[in-house]
């Protein structure tokens, strides 16, 4: 498969799983239907570097940080809408933006790490 194909969609992957946890809630609020919006966006960025590493057999950490890329790019597009609509949202603004890095960055990392642990164990 075409090498700009495969970084267009995993960036488009990383996009869909920050998407799903940052842009449905309004204006700084830390739940999305009584679930916070970290747990959910770290779930939607490990199935989907999971899925990713099944189906693209591509290298582990390419995928982790083109997933990670989408995800942050779409947690830091939602932080600008709000920081337009409400200034004082998010008053911890890098502290924020430094613990969802870290929290995307891992689960991306383990995410497309862990279809290689299934194969070893299932190779034993």
């Amino acid at each position: 498969m075409n090498k700009i194909l495969i970084i267009i969609k995993l960036i488009c992957t990383g996009l869909i799983a920050g998407a799903l946890a940052y842009w449905f809630n309004t204006c700084g609020k830390e739940h999305l239907f009584g679930v916070q919006i970290q747990l959910i966006m770290v779930f939607t960025t490990f199935l989907g570097a999971c899925i990713s590493r099944v189906f693209l057999n591509e290298d582990a950490w390419l995928i982790s940080i083109l997933i990670s890329a989408g995800v942050m790019t779409a947690v830091i597009g939602r932080i600008s809408f709000d920081l337009a609509y409400c200034p004082n949202s998010h008053n911890l603004l890098p502290l924020e933006v430094l613990f969802n890095f870290i929290l995307v960055v891992s689960s991306a990392f383990a995410g497309s790490n862990s279809p290689r642990l299934f194969n070893t164990m299932k190779l034993k």
